[in-house]
């Protein structure tokens, strides 16, 4: 079965405009809920079939109104929950000194075979998830899903899609600098048959748009 699968990052959230990181915490904030509603009536009318999202309560606030206006019930999943900061940063600024010299060695850690810093999703972690999930949207029973998720998982999951066995720590480092992500943007995945010259078929993920906030204004 060919699947149309709509990502849906979370509205504006209490780290994304105080500069804070409040880890799995964090709640919407006016601007993020009025974003929430704005983008469940593009949802709505794609005509989606199942709404999944991510167990973080800025995602289920954000999957809610979806909710209202499809009727479709909310499949909570953490498959699709933002990656794991190390604890040590929650309640700090994301200014401060200690904690941006452990996202920077977190991040080029990447590309380093079983890097660890401390308790935080490692890249190993991250595609494993990432593999995990894509594989729960492949035998979903729906065809056209809407998953609200967050913005670097959302990465993660593109550099999954794109690379397969292949993902490297490079191919995440470069995703993080160049993909933005926007609150509430949307990004549509497509898995089936490629249309190309093979005696097999060739069944695959494919990135059809990335980010369109054009709901936004």
């Amino acid at each position: 079965m060919e699947k149309h699968v709509y990502f849906v990052r979370h509205g504006e959230s209490e780290s994304n405009a105080g500069g804070r990181h409040h880890g799995s915490t964090a709640l919407l904030t006016e601007k993020g809920k009025e974003q929430a509603r704005i983008v469940a009536e593009r949802i709505a009318k794609i005509g989606v079939e199942a709404l999944v999202s991510s167990s973080f309560p800025r995602a289920m606030a954000t999957a809610e109104p979806i909710h209202e206006l499809t009727g479709l019930p909310v499949e909570e999943s953490d498959m699709f929950v933002e990656r794991r900061r190390p604890s040590f940063v929650i309640g700090r600024s994301i200014e401060d000194h200690e904690v941006k010299r452990a996202m920077g060695e977190i991040f080029e850690g990447y590309v380093s075979k079983g890097h660890r810093h401390s308790d935080e999703e490692n890249f190993d972690d991250l595609r494993t998830r990432a593999a995990g999930a894509l594989t729960f949207l492949e035998h979903h029973p729906s065809s056209r899903i809407c998953v609200v998720t967050h913005g670097t998982f959302l990465r993660v999951l593109f550099c999954a899609a794109m690379h397969g066995k292949d993902f490297t720590g490079e191919n995440l480092q470069h995703a993080i600098r160049a993909l933005a992500t926007s609150n509430t943007g949307v990004s549509h995945f497509r898995f089936g048959e490629l249309s190309i010259d093979s005696p097999v078929p060739v069944t695959r993920w494919i990135v059809v748009n990335w980010n369109d906030s054009a709901h936004l204004g």
